[in-house]
C-alpha cells in the first residue's frame, strides 16, 4: 500500500471512536466491503471495516492485514484501532503480531498493544503487557505510596484537582486516546498530559481551541526541554491551522 487516504468514509461516522459506537455504522455499509479488493483499499478505515465485516460473518483470517497500521501515528486513532481489533478478532497467529507491537520502541504503540492484549485474554501475553504499561509509567514509577497519598489529599479543597482525580479513577490511564492521566498520581492540580506525536498533540489541543478555549497553561517534564519541543514541533502546526487566531 502506498499513500494512505485517511478520510473516514461517511458510513463509518462515529465508528471506532473512543468509547462510542464500536462496530455500529452511522449508515448502511456498502456491499463492496465484502469484495476481495476491499482488503487492499487505500483508505485504512475502509480496510478495517472490511476485516470486521468478515469477522462478523465468521471469517477471522484477515486480521493480519491490520498490522500495516500499527505504527501509522500520523493518522489519528489508526494504530489504536488496529491494535484493539487485532486483540479482539485476531487468531492465535495474529496475536504474535500483537506481541511484537508490545515490544515496540514507541511507548504509545506499546500502550495501544497492551489494550489490544487485554481484549485477547491470553495469559502468555500478560508479561509483555506488564512491560508495556511499565514503559508508559516511567515518569511515575519512583513515587512512593506516601507521595501518592499526599497528592490525593494536598488540594482537597480544589474542585479542579478533585475532578481530575475522579476522571483518573473512572477512565484509568487514558482519558482519551492522547490524554494521559498517569501523571496525576505524582503531582497535584489539574495535571493531565497530552501525549503522542506532534500532529496528535496539536490535534488534541485543537479540539479545545474549537470548543472556545483561547489560553492554555502548559507544562512538561523536563520543563525547559518540553517547552522547546512544543515550540519547535507542535506550535507551528497550531499556528498554521489557526491563522490570525494565535497570539505571537
Amino acid at each position: 500500500m502506498n499513500a494512505l487516504d485517511a478520510h473516514r468514509p461517511t458510513f463509518m461516522r462515529g465508528t471506532f471512536d473512543w468509547r462510542e459506537h464500536g462496530f455500529h455504522y452511522a449508515e448502511e455499509s456498502p456491499a463492496r466491503l465484502m469484495l476481495p479488493s476491499a482488503l487492499s483499499d487505500r483508505n485504512p478505515w475502509f480496510v478495517m471495516a472490511a476485516v470486521v465485516e468478515r469477522a462478523k460473518n465468521g471469517d477471522h483470517g484477515h486480521a493480519d492485514v491490520l498490522s500495516r497500521y500499527f505504527e501509522q501515528h500520523a493518522v489519528d486513532g489508526l494504530p489504536q484501532v488496529a491494535l484493539l481489533l487485532t486483540g479482539d478478532i485476531g487468531r492465535e497467529r495474529d496475536l504474535q503480531l500483537l506481541a511484537e507491537a508490545l515490544k515496540s520502541a514507541d511507548p504509545l504503540t506499546r500502550v495501544y498493544a497492551a489494550q489490544g492484549a487485554c481484549l485477547a485474554g491470553r495469559l502468555w501475553l500478560v508479561p509483555l503487557m506488564v512491560d508495556a504499561w511499565e514503559a508508559a509509567d516511567i515518569l511515575v514509577r519512583d513515587a512512593t505510596e506516601r507521595q501518592k497519598q499526599e497528592i490525593k489529599t494536598l488540594y482537597t479543597r480544589s474542585e479542579a484537582n478533585q475532578r481530575v482525580q475522579q476522571l483518573a479513577r473512572e477512565y484509568g490511564d487514558l482519558l482519551l486516546p492522547h490524554l494521559w492521566t498517569g501523571i496525576t498520581r505524582v503531582r497535584p492540580g489539574a495535571g493531565i498530559a497530552v501525549v503522542g506525536n506532534p500532529v496528535q498533540c496539536a490535534d488534541t489541543i485543537q479540539q479545545f481551541i474549537d470548543a472556545g478555549c483561547h489560553s492554555f497553561c502548559l507544562s512538561g517534564y523536563l520543563h525547559d526541554e518540553e517547552a522547546e519541543r512544543f515550540g519547535r514541533l507542535v506550535r507551528p502546526i497550531l499556528a498554521d491551522n489557526n491563522r490570525g487566531r494565535l497570539a505571537a
